[in-house]
């Protein structure tokens, strides 16, 4: 689709694309607010630990996921809704050595397949864009254990 066709849309048609698609239809290469930068001061502040359990919501290709478990030793689970994006990561996870720290498994952000309590970190990077936020805040929260910490990005 090119940006003439994006004029040629009906707002139905718009409302029913792919959340990627859309993107690709806008002319974005990739769904990152605050690029590179961002996930690192989300790093800073998450106080990572090699005992720590994490997951990593909506994980993209993920980039995310194997630094956390290359740079702080910790377990990851890294999940996402889209097939392809899991296919991507499971791709970079071998790629950088880690599948014996990185887990890849299908989740829904709004239907979290996890215990309450399972994860001391709870991330998600510009996914909450696509879904119903409040009950997808309320399942980041659910599954990050009491002391724990939630931590996001994501475009307003």
């Amino acid at each position: 689709m090119t940006a003439t066709t994006l004029t040629r849309l009906t707002a139905v048609q718009v409302e029913e694309l792919d959340p990627y698609a859309l993107m690709a239809v806008l002319g974005k290469r990739g769904i990152h607010p605050g690029g590179r930068e961002a996930t690192e001061a989300l790093l800073r502040r998450g106080d990572f630990r090699p005992e720590h359990v994490v997951l990593d919501v909506g994980c993209g290709v993920g980039t995310t996921a194997v630094a956390v478990a290359r740079r702080f030793g910790s377990r990851v689970t890294a999940v996402d809704i889209a097939p392809l994006m899991l296919e991507r990561t499971r791709t970079t996870v071998r790629a950088a050595g880690q599948d014996d720290r990185v887990r890849v498994e299908r989740g829904d952000i709004t239907a979290l397949p996890y215990a309450d309590g399972s994860f001391d970190r709870v991330l998600a990077e510009a996914v909450t864009m696509f879904v119903d936020r409040p009950r997808a805040a309320r399942e980041l929260v659910r599954v990050c254990r009491s002391g724990g910490r939630v931590l996001a990005t994501e475009f307003l």
